[in-house]
């Protein structure tokens, strides 16, 4: 599994507080490959088998996989199952948009004029 370094870590907890005003309550780690776009469940389980030993996915902390797939922005979540294996989580959407979230961050001027 790769490091996280404490720079991004810092800045994504402001980014987080600055969004949601310190409503996150999270256990878990999430990866993307380095394309951006989503793979098979095959793959994400090889991603998920590595921070299981190091003991960083259980019953209660998951693995999210955010990620391009057909042309829209997807997550896969994981958790552990009783025996051990990698059991697939439902993911919800927001009803509040990315670009909207980007937006407030400043991260992204959305032009809405049509």
């Amino acid at each position: 599994m790769p490091a996280t370094g404490s720079r991004f870590t810092s800045g994504w907890s402001e980014a987080l507080f600055g969004l949601w005003g310190g409503r996150v309550d999270w256990v878990g780690n999430w990866v993307a490959y380095k394309d951006g776009q989503l793979r098979t469940q095959e793959r994400d389980h090889r991603r998920f088998r590595p921070g299981q030993k190091l003991g960083l996915f259980d019953d209660s902390g998951v693995l999210l996989i955010p990620g391009w797939s057909d042309g829209a922005f997807d997550c896969r979540a994981y958790t552990q199952d009783q025996d051990g294996q990698p059991e697939e989580l439902t993911c919800r959407q927001s009803p509040r948009s990315l670009a909207d979230a980007l937006e407030q961050l400043g991260l992204q001027s959305v032009d809405r004029s049509g």
